[in-house]
């Protein structure tokens, strides 16, 4: 057969129907005539061609064998028995249903997360070629080490695994000749970084060799979303000039949508476009170290591991070729890590623990759902035996009843990929911020396969074998009142409200962790007064305040400004903002009286240069000396101030103040006048060492925060702050105004959202473990209603009776919660990655858990226990 008339014959059915009708028709009439020829009278002919030709349906139903669409056939039956059962039980499909969008809608958001963040392939041409170079000295306290314009070529010449290297640096350059000011992140880059990548732009051309070396013209190519939101997708931006700091560059192409890796950059400029990365200091200095990330692509058939290999020999060269600038006491080392990891970076353990979590609740929903099933099955073993008295064999029943799981497991499906959609909208509008591809997070094809797949998985899970009743049985279960069998199936029931609760306990216990992790997170003291202070980040246009006189006058009539703000108590300047956590590269220091040790790494430690009232403004104590005042200048004897952390480290039992320490190695030196608390940079990480330096004495900075205590609420003074640095500077654009407060929540924020999703799927395992409970019980008091009234008539009081039914729900839950330890036991190691400040181990956690458990399991057991007592024993005797 074809597949035109197997199609034929399936989706034009009534009419292939009718042929064969008239077909049959056709020979029996011919059968007839032809006994009638033979001498018979007409109904005789009709009935002797009627017994020649055998029976009508079975000739039918042979044709329709041979036309291959009898699974078809069935398959149709079974929909539309399953669809009619199913609608004369709305409250068993609305609760299985429901079940399962829970647990397949939190898998399926999930999993679109998971997909999203860690398994899609990155936009560019063969990601899997694409790595990054790294560099580190663990010893000199620098986990990662940023490159020169001469570690790069070297890098460049030297390799023999890698097919094309790129530079890359991302700076901020101040966009003029627009009503505001705007600053705009500007990725550096080698002319070749587009290539190297496979990119095309969609609009224009990319950079030209050649147009990244000195006096090559200024061109920029944008963002997609730039070019979306400033040009609103306008294809003849092409052309146009920017004024970027003074400078005016031509845009020359328009990128297709990208992931934001390693920054947010608005565009893209060649590295010669960049006065920083051109300036001669810059590309004579190896300790110039400008470039953050080199980005590599593998020749073709070199494999990772060798292309680690080379670029450790390489390393291994520049150490003997340059000991001055890579001492062998910095343990310094060059290794390399692929591009989609370095994407990903710490987001990969927390959003596979969170994908395992909702499997579990996927387990649970499916646990409860099974046995759902196995009650309404019990319910029906007068329906299946009538038709097994009929001749359908089990196959047969277990295909209808698997049509009819799957009808419901497809059912929750689509229901769960709603929730799964506006659960996703709102996680991305939140995650945004701070977890990596959160905006290529999408409900697409994968994710629909997926979806499909658990929804099939679970109906295979939840389904239930059926009963074939056979000899004496099948005549009893024949009988109007028979009574639907326990044994085996009550067991089978028990033991899936151990497993739910079983699963339920290592996710209560995860969900205790991590919120026993974020309250820690919220207790910590960060060494400074977050409340009332508002900040303000500024980075000073460079052509403009191009020395140290130009940029520290701009500073000290910033804060002649804001003081006369009303509502402003205190005002600063300082380098770093608190919380920021960007002190990754340490400046190194000396001593007085230590002499540089041969082989010793010297003392690093975050320098800060803070203005007068930097301690008052952001309330962190100064634990001994003083301040900075308005006489420490340039010209005036250096001094600094550093924090408990490092004094405790180089004086643990002397005094610190008055001691002396110099940044160049003994020509200038520095007297520490005060200690200060410890303030930490990062929550979950410990204060680092910090020396503070006095802004009037450093000469100036060209990016700082402006952090104003105020006496009231500080959003209220954003306005007037914005006018004021505006009065100083009308071509000013300011970064960001917000309160330290909102600085630290943002910090809490993915400790947050784990929290509230462990939070949320801990919340529906215990809801359906609770209901499953509840409904194994209810249907085990149904069940005995005769035994209980038996019970009651002997004498058993009330009380007798509740502790029966309470007692089987109490062991069930104790087996369960005893699986659960062991298996909270087994997979505690899983958890590690997302807690902060608890073990997971921690045994508060696990009691609590425990109890919470315990308590809800006892109320759901409660209400079908009251039931039980409630039966009277002559009804119940009489309904027998």
């Amino acid at each position: 057969m074809n597949l035109r008339n197997f199609l034929r014959k399936v989706f034009k059915r009534a009419k292939v129907e009718e042929e064969l009708r008239q077909e049959i028709a056709f020979h029996l009439e011919m059968e007839a005539n032809t006994n009638l020829r033979g001498g018979l009278d007409s109904a005789s002919a009709q009935q002797t061609a009627l017994r020649s030709f055998g029976g009508v349906e079975q000739v039918k139903e042979s044709c329709r064998d041979a036309w291959g669409t009898r699974f078809l056939d069935n398959l149709r039956q079974d929909l539309g028995y399953g669809l009619r059962g199913l609608r004369r039980n709305p409250g068993f499909s609305f609760v299985v249903v429901l079940t399962l969008a829970l647990g397949i809608g939190a898998n399926t958001a999930i999993f679109s997360i998971v997909h999203g963040v860690l398994w899609r392939p990155l936009p560019y041409q063969e990601p899997a070629q694409l790595a990054l170079i790294t560099q580190a000295a663990p010893g000199a306290g620098l986990s990662s080490l940023n490159f020169s314009v001469l570690d790069f070529t070297d890098f460049r010449a030297r390799n023999r695994a890698f097919a094309a290297l790129s530079e890359y640096h991302s700076m901020w350059f101040i966009l003029l000749g627009r009503p505001d000011p705007q600053r705009l992140q500007t990725g550096v880059v080698s002319d070749n970084f587009f290539e190297l990548l496979g990119v095309s732009p969609i609009l224009g051309r990319g950079f030209l060799p050649g147009e990244d070396l000195p006096g090559a013209a200024p061109v920029l190519i944008l963002s997609h979303d730039y070019w979306q939101r400033e040009f609103r997708g306008d294809p003849q931006v092409i052309g146009q000039t920017l004024e970027l700091n003074n400078k005016v560059h031509t845009v020359v192409g328009v990128l297709p949508p990208l992931t934001a890796f390693p920054n947010v950059d608005q565009v893209f400029m060649p590295a010669a476009a960049c006065p920083f990365r051109g300036a001669s200091d810059t590309l004579r200095n190896r300790q110039g170290r400008l470039i953050s990330h080199v980005f590599g692509r593998l020749k073709k058939g070199v494999s990772p591991a060798l292309a680690e290999e080379d670029v450790r020999r390489v390393g291994v060269e520049l150490c003997s070729a340059f000991p001055q600038d890579y001492p062998k006491n910095s343990g310094y080392r060059a290794g390399m890590q692929s591009l989609a990891s370095a994407v990903v970076g710490d987001a990969s353990a927390p959003l596979i623990y969170l994908l395992a979590t909702s499997s579990f609740v996927l387990l649970i929903a499916c646990a409860n759902v099974a046995n759902l099933n196995l009650s309404r099955l019990m319910r029906r073993d007068r329906e299946l035996a009538v038709r097994t008295a009929l001749g359908a064999g089990r196959l047969r029943i277990y295909r209808q009843l698997l049509t009819e799981s799957t009808l419901l497991a497809l059912a929750g499906g689509a229901a769960g990929l709603v929730f799964a959609r506006g659960g996703l909208y709102l996680f991305i509008q939140y995650a945004s911020r701070f977890l990596p591809r959160a905006n290529e997070i999408r409900i697409n094809t994968p994710v629909l396969l997926f979806t499909l797949g658990i929804s099939l998985v679970a109906a295979f899970v939840f389904n239930a074998r059926p009963r074939l009743f056979i000899g004496p049985e099948l005549l009893t279960k024949l009988k109007d009142g028979s009574r639907g069998s326990v044994g085996g199936r009550a067991r089978l029931r028990s033991l899936l409200v151990v497993l739910q609760v079983a699963i339920s306990m290592p996710l209560l216990i995860g969900a205790g962790l991590a919120a026993r992790s974020l309250l820690a997170l919220q207790q910590i003291d960060p060494g400074l007064q977050t409340d009332k202070v508002l900040a303000a980040r500024i980075d000073l246009n460079w052509t403009r305040y191009n020395d140290a006189p130009k940029q520290l006058d701009f500073w000290e009539r910033i804060l002649g400004e804001v003081v006369k703000l009303p509502g402003a108590e205190k005002i600063a300047i300082s380098g770093a903002a608190p919380l920021n956590g960007l002190f990754n590269a340490p400046t190194p220091f000396r001593l007085e009286g230590a002499a540089a040790q041969s082989g010793a790494p010297a003392p690093r430690a975050a320098v800060l240069v803070t203005s007068e009232d930097y301690f008052d403004a952001i309330g962190q104590p100064l634990v001994r000396g003083r301040k900075f005042s308005a006489s420490d200048k340039a010209e005036a004897p250096p001094v600094v101030i550093i924090n408990q952390s490092l004094a405790a480290r180089y004086w643990p039992n002397e005094e610190a103040v008055g001691r002396r320490i110099t940044f160049d190695d003994g020509k200038s030196w520095a007297t520490i006048v005060g200690v200060a608390a410890n303030a930490r940079q990062q929550l979950d990480s410990a204060p680092v060492d910090e020396i503070h330096y006095p802004l009037r004495a450093a000469g100036g900075l060209l990016n700082a925060s402006i952090l104003v205590r105020t006496t009231g609420s500080p959003a209220s003074l954003a306005r007037e702050l914005r006018s004021a640095i505006h009065a100083v500077d009308p071509q000013q654009p300011i970064d960001r105004i917000e309160p330290l407060e909102k600085v630290r929540e943002a910090a809490l924020a993915p400790h947050r959202l784990i929290a509230t999703l462990l939070g949320l799927f801990a919340l529906l395992a215990l809801i359906i473990t609770a209901t499953g409970l509840c409904g194994v019980l209810a249907f085990s008091v149904t069940q005995r209603t005769h035994e209980i009234g038996i019970r009651m008539a002997l004498g058993a009081d009330r009380g007798n009776v509740l502790w029966m039914v309470l007692r089987q729900g109490v062991i069930l839950v104790s087996l369960g919660l005893a699986g659960g330890v062991i298996a909270a036991m087994l997979l505690h190691r899983a958890s590690e990655s997302i807690l902060f400040g608890v073990e997971a181990t921690d045994p508060v956690t696990f009691i609590l858990v425990t109890v919470v458990l315990l308590s809800s399991a006892l109320v759901a057991c409660l209400f079908p226990a009251l039931r039980a007592t409630s039966v009277e024993p002559v009804v119940a005797l009489r309904a027998e």
